[in-house]
C-alpha cells in the first residue's frame, strides 16, 4: 500500500467517525439538535477567529482541552460536521 493510499484510507476513517459523531448527537438531542449544534458552532467559530484557523482545527483544539467530557467532545465534533455540511 502506498503512502497516498494510507492517507486516503485514514481520511475516510476520520470522516466516518465525524459523521458518526453527528448521528450520535442527532439521536441524543432529538428535536433540540439544531439549536444545540448552533451553540457549539458559535464557540467553534469564536475559537477559529481568535486563532485564525479552520473550524475543524478549532474543534479539535476545543475537544483536546482538559475538563472537556467525552459527550462534549462528541457534540463539538458533530457541530463542526454541521458547519461544514449541514444536515437536512
Amino acid at each position: 500500500m502506498t503512502a497516498a493510499q494510507i492517507a486516503t484510507e485514514r481520511h475516510i476513517r476520520m470522516a466516518a467517525e465525524l459523521y458518526g459523531a453527528r448521528d450520535t448527537a442527532k439521536r441524543l438531542l432529538g428535536a433540540g439538535f439544531k439549536e444545540r449544534m448552533a451553540s457549539f458552532a458559535e464557540v467553534i467559530n469564536k475559537v477559529a477567529d481568535r486563532k485564525a484557523c479552520s473550524s475543524m482545527q478549532a474543534a479539535i483544539e476545543i475537544a483536546k482541552q482538559p475538563g472537556v467530557s467525552d459527550i462534549e467532545r462528541v457534540m463539538v465534533l458533530a457541530a463542526v460536521v454541521e458547519l461544514v455540511e449541514p444536515s437536512a
